[in-house]
């Protein structure tokens, strides 16, 4: 049957709005979805926890920085019965995220509270890894260069000092490169990445699932580096 001029430009008038309609549709979805994703912080987590559940990895979202954790933290601290962390430098653990820990009531009556601290001194002829990062933080910070991260540590170290003293928690000491702060919970793995060019203030935190690859590496390299601390070493730093 022959189709007049007039019939086969309505068939393929009909045939480019159909594909046209779909292929709007398509992207005004893409467009919602992508909107979403910006606006909405429960959207970025399923979009997370769905795209890295397909490559078979335990990332469970990603922080802007330390400040976009604090509430997601804070609840993950005040739950868990079991905390080890590698604590670089800084004032956090006076900060509103870690309240749980040193002035509130635990929700669990035992609970073991495990803190890394870096070593400001008796290197035994180690390498000075808080002058290295001292000198990093340097190259962008004119308030450093002169001692000041040994002084912040050791004002965290003070910090503690009472808390250790009534075994509310446990601190141990090591000396390796400032690659990031790593906090361990039951349920996940945090981890901020330090770099050479920014402040602690402004890093990416990653957060992982516990039984995932890199939960169980963070833990692992927690529970190594506690293994190899003196815990007598804070005696060291008692009546300074």
């Amino acid at each position: 049957m022959n189709l007049s001029y007039i019939q086969l430009t309505m068939i393929l008038l009909t045939m480019f709005e159909f594909l046209y309609s779909i292929l709007a549709s398509l992207i005004g979805g893409a467009l919602l979805l992508l909107v979403a994703s910006i606006a909405s912080r429960k959207a970025k987590w399923v979009l997370t926890g769905i795209l890295s559940r397909l490559v078979n990895a335990d990332l469970e979202f990603v922080y802007r920085n330390k400040q976009d954790c604090q509430k997601d933290l804070y609840r993950d601290l005040k739950e868990t019965r079991n905390l080890v962390m590698i604590n670089p430098r800084g004032n956090e653990l006076q900060r509103e995220a870690f309240t749980p820990i040193f002035f509130e009531k635990p929700n669990s009556s035992s609970r073991r509270i495990r803190i890394l601290m870096p070593r400001i001194k008796d290197f035994n002829n180690e390498n000075d890894w808080v002058d290295q990062r001292e000198n990093e933080l340097q190259q962008f910070d004119k308030a450093f260069g002169s001692g000041l991260l040994k002084k912040q540590i050791e004002a965290n170290i003070n910090f503690l000092i009472p808390f250790v003293d009534s075994e509310e928690i446990e601190v141990r000491f090591f000396n390796m490169p400032h690659t990031g702060r790593v906090i361990i919970t039951d349920n996940y793995a945090y981890f901020g990445a330090l770099n050479a060019e920014i402040h602690s203030r402004d890093y990416r935190v990653y957060k992982y699932r516990n039984g995932g690859p890199m939960y169980l590496n963070y833990l692992r390299l927690c529970n190594q580096l506690w293994d190899v601390g003196n815990p007598n070493e804070i005696d060291n730093y008692k009546g300074n």
